[in-house]
């Protein structure tokens, strides 16, 4: 099952409307929430009339164009097929948006797949502010209505599409890019630039020891690297003469997802290992320095003493270092960075873990709870 989700800065309610109505749809299973007359133009009328209560922003949205699709390759496109897409639906409507007003047409113009187009209002019927529903609640309720339409309906045989894990995507991922390649090549066509910088990516993994050195490869390249969520992004340097801002790379749209987690699983034993090795030559040294016999200070008050090298011994200065003092520092501040580099990735992971028990939080509260 595919759910995607569009919005509109315009309240272009009549051409949705009439689009959704036209000859593709199934009349007999059109949907209606919070929607009270049944002639399309109507019904255009009344989104209108309850968008007139939202008040005038920049960028904001005046509705959402989402579409719930059915793979019927194998369970075809009977009624009875039809009729759990419907209640579906109002599943999905009910978790995404049980208070706005739902406009909903079945398409049956592909043999493949029956889908719903939906038209939601931005605001609750009424209300004079805008729902917010964050991606991340979004991409939750999808997960949730898929899972539910595998565990509850199990004779559709739908495949888990919103649901897999982000190792499962970049496979499939790869393979259809695989495919492509094969296309590519037998045009002999060229990568495109998002499959060169996938490439260079997974040849900066190879090389680096750490994530440290993988970050100043990225530098290096022109690029910063951030955590969103649980998705890894990275971001172009733009230069001053640039007005606009560049777009971001997310891993997973690269498909190097699994790639870089194998990376961190790879350089993660190699820090714990140097960290070891630190603390046994830490205690090495201190064994040796209680086991050195003290040696006394030499006189300085005798006639000679104005002939000999003065050295303050209360300071900190070291006038003959032995030979590995300067490797013991090096090794010191490798390990100050790796200790770094630990302690801003567990960082890291305590805010998305804290992110995610706020975006519960809120969605346990309902409609009316997330509403701003």
């Amino acid at each position: 099952m595919i759910i995607k989700s569009m919005s509109r800065k315009e309240p272009s309610f009549g051409q949705l409307v009439a689009y959704m109505s036209d000859e593709k749809s199934d009349r007999a299973f059109d949907l209606h929430h919070h929607v009270f007359t049944r002639d399309p133009e109507d019904i255009a009328a009344e989104f209108e009339d309850n968008a007139r209560l939202l008040g005038k922003r920049k960028g904001g949205n005046y509705l959402f164009h989402e579409i719930l699709s059915l793979d019927t390759r194998e369970c075809g496109q009977g009624r009875e097929v039809k009729e759990k897409l419907r209640l579906l639906a109002f599943e999905y409507i009910e978790h995404r948006c049980a208070r706005n007003m739902v406009y909903g047409a079945m398409h049956r113009d592909h043999e493949g797949h029956l889908h719903y187009h939906l038209m939601i209002s931005a605001n609750e019927r009424g209300d004079k502010s805008r729902l917010r529903f964050s991606p991340g609640q979004l991409a939750k309720t999808k997960r949730e209505v898929e899972r539910h339409c595998r565990e509850v309906y199990p004779e559709l045989k739908q495949p888990e599409v919103m649901d897999q894990s982000p190792e499962d995507r970049d496979k499939r991922r790869d393979q259809r890019k695989s495919q492509k390649q094969q296309e590519m090549e037998k045009r002999g066509a060229k990568l495109t630039k998002k499959e060169q910088l996938a490439q260079e990516l997974r040849g900066m993994m190879a090389y680096a020891k750490s994530q440290v050195e993988f970050e100043r490869l990225l530098q290096d390249r022109g690029f910063t690297l951030r955590q969103r969520g649980s998705n890894w992004v990275i971001d172009r340097i733009a230069r001053e003469d640039e007005t606009k801002k560049p777009k971001p790379h997310r891993f997973s749209t690269l498909g190097i997802h699994a790639d870089y987690e194998t990376f961190l699983d790879r350089i993660e034993p190699v820090i714990e290992d140097e960290r070891r090795v630190g603390e046994k030559e830490k205690t090495r040294r201190a064994k040796e320095d209680r086991e050195e016999p003290e040696q006394a200070v030499p006189e300085r008050d005798g006639p000679e003493s104005h002939n000999e090298d003065y050295v303050n011994y209360g300071s900190n200065t070291d006038l003959n270092p032995a030979p590995d003092s300067q490797q013991n520092r090096d090794a010191q501040t490798a390990r100050d960075a790796q200790e770094a580099f630990r302690q801003e990735m567990a960082e890291r992971r305590a805010k998305q873990a804290e992110k995610e028990r706020t975006e519960a939080r809120t969605h346990s509260r309902g409609p009316q709870g997330r509403k701003r």
